[in-house]
Protein backbone atom coordinates (compact mmCIF):
# COMPACT_ATOMS: atom_id res chain seq x y z
CA UNK A 1 0.00 0.00 0.00
CA UNK A 2 1.56 3.69 -0.79
CA UNK A 3 1.49 6.30 1.50
CA UNK A 4 -1.19 8.08 -1.30
CA UNK A 5 -3.55 5.39 -0.75
CA UNK A 6 -3.50 4.88 2.95
CA UNK A 7 -3.99 9.23 3.04
CA UNK A 8 -7.19 8.98 0.56
CA UNK A 9 -8.34 6.23 3.36
CA UNK A 10 -7.65 8.33 5.95
CA UNK A 11 -9.50 11.48 4.54
CA UNK A 12 -12.04 9.01 3.34
CA UNK A 13 -12.67 7.20 7.19
CA UNK A 14 -12.64 11.22 8.19
CA UNK A 15 -15.51 11.98 5.83
CA UNK A 16 -17.15 8.68 7.01
CA UNK A 17 -16.66 9.72 10.75
CA UNK A 18 -18.59 12.88 10.52
CA UNK A 19 -21.08 12.02 8.46
CA UNK A 20 -22.07 9.37 10.91
CA UNK A 21 -21.93 11.88 13.78
CA UNK A 22 -24.01 14.15 11.72
CA UNK A 23 -26.84 11.44 11.39
CA UNK A 24 -26.34 10.28 14.79
CA UNK A 25 -27.46 13.87 15.87
CA UNK A 26 -30.54 14.14 13.99
CA UNK A 27 -31.56 10.90 14.76
CA UNK A 28 -31.32 11.65 18.73
CA UNK A 29 -33.23 14.91 17.08
CA UNK A 30 -36.06 13.14 15.22
CA UNK A 31 -36.48 10.77 18.84
CA UNK A 32 -37.15 13.82 21.13
CA UNK A 33 -39.07 15.62 18.76
CA UNK A 34 -41.22 11.91 18.48
CA UNK A 35 -41.69 11.72 21.91
CA UNK A 36 -42.95 15.65 21.88
CA UNK A 37 -45.39 14.56 19.27
CA UNK A 38 -47.03 11.64 21.36
CA UNK A 39 -47.37 13.70 24.16
CA UNK A 40 -49.31 16.27 22.36
CA UNK A 41 -51.45 13.50 21.29
CA UNK A 42 -52.21 12.30 23.97
CA UNK A 43 -52.84 15.87 24.99
CA UNK A 44 -55.39 16.31 22.11
CA UNK A 45 -57.03 13.75 22.51
CA UNK A 46 -58.15 14.35 26.24
CA UNK A 47 -59.27 17.56 24.78
CA UNK A 48 -61.41 15.65 22.34
CA UNK A 49 -62.64 13.36 24.60
CA UNK A 50 -63.69 16.63 27.01
CA UNK A 51 -65.01 18.67 24.19
CA UNK A 52 -67.00 14.95 23.23
CA UNK A 53 -68.40 15.00 26.58
CA UNK A 54 -69.45 18.72 26.82
CA UNK A 55 -70.85 18.54 23.55
CA UNK A 56 -72.93 14.93 24.57
CA UNK A 57 -74.16 17.25 27.93
CA UNK A 58 -74.93 20.06 25.38
CA UNK A 59 -76.97 17.60 22.99
CA UNK A 60 -78.88 16.06 25.71
CA UNK A 61 -76.77 12.58 24.80
CA UNK A 62 -75.55 12.83 28.55
CA UNK A 63 -76.42 14.44 31.79
CA UNK A 64 -74.64 16.74 33.61
CA UNK A 65 -72.70 16.32 36.55
CA UNK A 66 -74.76 16.15 39.92
CA UNK A 67 -74.27 19.46 42.21
CA UNK A 68 -72.81 18.28 44.80
CA UNK A 69 -72.50 21.49 46.79
CA UNK A 70 -68.82 22.42 45.23
CA UNK A 71 -69.71 23.69 41.83
CA UNK A 72 -70.28 26.98 41.19
CA UNK A 73 -74.08 28.19 39.88
CA UNK A 74 -75.13 27.25 36.52
CA UNK A 75 -74.94 30.98 35.16
CA UNK A 76 -71.26 30.84 36.21
CA UNK A 77 -70.63 27.99 34.27
CA UNK A 78 -72.17 29.57 31.40
CA UNK A 79 -70.06 32.23 31.60
CA UNK A 80 -66.94 30.47 32.01
CA UNK A 81 -68.01 28.10 28.96
CA UNK A 82 -68.05 30.88 26.48
CA UNK A 83 -64.91 32.22 27.68
CA UNK A 84 -63.36 29.34 26.37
Amino acid sequence: MSIVEKAEIETQLEFLQKDREQVQTRLDQVIEETETLKRTLGHLDGAIQVSNHYLNIATGKEEPPEDNGTEEKDSSKSEKKDKK
